[in-house]
């Protein structure tokens, strides 16, 4: 019983790191389409392919840190004694 439980609170572990993941990259998908559709007034092309690749790279940075901070706060086991 207690293996079922470990390997079911595991797959749920997953699940919320996977939907993470697609949250970052849709968010990712969002903001290339602004900046491709209404673009950035005194940037050039090159400018601001440079600043959605760093703002990329810093959102898959930052994703399992955010998720960490998010289960962990959620289910309550980091914060009690």
């Amino acid at each position: 019983m207690a293996r079922e439980t470990r390997s079911l609170r595991f797959m749920a572990v997953m699940f919320r790191f996977l939907v993470s993941v697609i949250q970052t990259l849709l968010l990712a998908v969002v903001v290339l389409w602004f900046l491709g559709r209404f673009g950035t007034p005194g940037f050039s092309r090159s400018e601001r392919t440079t600043v959605v690749v760093a703002g990329l790279a810093l959102a898959l940075l930052f994703a399992p840190v955010a998720l960490l901070v998010w289960v962990f706060g959620k289910d309550g086991r980091a914060t009690r004694g």
